[in-house]
């Protein structure tokens, strides 16, 4: 009996920990550090209904050499979850006033984590190869449309800083929303709109995969799956935001609900860019290049070496560590874990429609409760817990 509840004692204490560390997550009260001036968002949302695109035809030969030469960077960049999340990270440390680049380097991170995690320690043991491999096509695609829209905006704003004149008439020909047209220009006009320009990227970027992969008919049925529902029920699909000592950021609920990914984008961005943390998780990201694996963040729990173990039998994680003499588990690097996939196919179409759709997601909210550590640990723990009743019960009935 007293070596079950030394056994038990991470578990009984780790999970309902987690769970309170989210209840008061959602009892304490979010503060609202900014709101969109509302004289900003008529002018730009009259400005998106009068523009008017130029025909292509219309182009001066620079202009159109300038587009080519963006679509022939970006198609370079767009290889797999790596080059992707470095080139948030490069184009950040040039242009430090585009905050929403480093906003996606650290949420592509967790990408990265989630496409090896499926082939990692626990989710092999739960899930199917075949339905493994159609969460990898929603992640990749995801995070493939996302930088195929968005950093075609962030080269050509390089650009225009080089020129010192706006060219975001350009923007169109990369299959951009209208919207974000006078959003840059806005931005470009006037540099203090740091925080607008990043709410409209967070919301132009959600709005952008909506109909191309959250209601698309192969990704879409993934959401209504059961293994997505699990997830969301046990908190796995966590945000970290890691900035080398502890964990912090938020759970991705309801992710088929674009305003619940607007919003977490938001509450991402007030805990990245607060003053007292900014430069910490700017270090991280410097000094830990992303390779995929969890040990990048968490290094003391995975490891990308060795290989699972046949049979996972015996409780490995003790709180916030591993247990003595247990071996790390397995988190290995993307390149080691998924091959180079095809690219998808992008449906051209604006998503933007009326100014009224999005109003109510122009401001940011900063949570008052911001750490993951012991919320992200207790998920571990449940997955732990729950890869050793799966065992158990599959043992049972040889």
């Amino acid at each position: 009996m007293t070596q079950w509840r030394s056994r038990s004692l991470p578990k009984v204490t780790m999970i309902p920990a987690g769970h309170a560390a989210g209840s008061l997550h959602k009892l304490m009260p979010r503060k609202v550090v900014w709101k969109a001036p509302s004289h900003i968002i008529r002018s730009l949302s009259d400005a998106a209904s009068d523009y008017k695109q130029e025909h292509h035809a219309c182009m001066d030969e620079e202009s159109k050499e300038l587009v080519r030469s963006i679509k022939s960077a970006t198609f370079l960049l767009n290889k797999n979850n790596l080059t992707r999340t470095a080139a948030y990270l490069a184009f950040f440390k040039s242009y430090k006033e585009i905050e929403w680049a480093f906003l996606a380097h650290m949420v592509s991170r967790n990408a990265g984590y989630y496409m090896t995690d499926l082939k990692g320690e626990f989710i092999p043991r739960l899930m199917c190869e075949n339905e493994r491999n159609r969460w990898f096509l929603f992640l990749e695609h995801s995070n493939y449309m996302i930088f195929h829209d968005a950093y075609p905006q962030l080269l050509l704003y390089a650009e225009s800083k080089k020129r010192k004149k706006a060219l975001f008439h350009l923007l169109p020909y990369f299959g951009v929303s209208k919207l974000m047209v006078s959003v840059w220009n806005t931005f470009f006009t006037n540099r203090k709109y740091r925080k607008l320009l990043t709410v409209f990227l967070i919301i132009n970027e959600q709005n952008y995969i909506e109909e191309r992969i959250v209601k698309s008919i192969d990704h879409g049925m993934l959401l209504q799956s059961s293994s997505f529902k699990w997830q969301e029920i046990l908190h796995f699909s966590q945000i970290v935001l890691s900035d080398g000592k502890k964990l912090y950021g938020a759970v991705a609920k309801k992710f088929g609900i674009w305003k619940e990914r607007v919003s977490l984008g938001s509450a991402l961005y007030a805990i990245l860019f607060s003053p007292e943390k900014f430069q910490s998780f700017l270090q991280y990201a410097v000094n830990v290049p992303h390779t995929g694996s969890r040990a990048d963040c968490v290094s003391h729990i995975f490891s990308p070496d060795g290989t699972p173990e046949a049979c996972y039998l015996k409780e490995r994680l003790r709180f916030f560590s591993l247990k003595k003499g247990a071996s790390h588990l397995f988190s290995p690097s993307l390149v080691s874990a998924w091959p180079q996939t095809e690219r998808p196919f992008i449906k051209n179409e604006d998503w933007y429609r009326d100014m009224n759709e999005i109003k109510d997601c122009l401001t940011i909210t900063r949570p008052s409760w911001q750490q993951a550590h012991t919320s992200y640990y207790s998920s571990l723990h449940k997955l732990e817990l729950t890869v050793l009743a799966h065992e158990w019960i599959k043992l049972q009935k040889k």
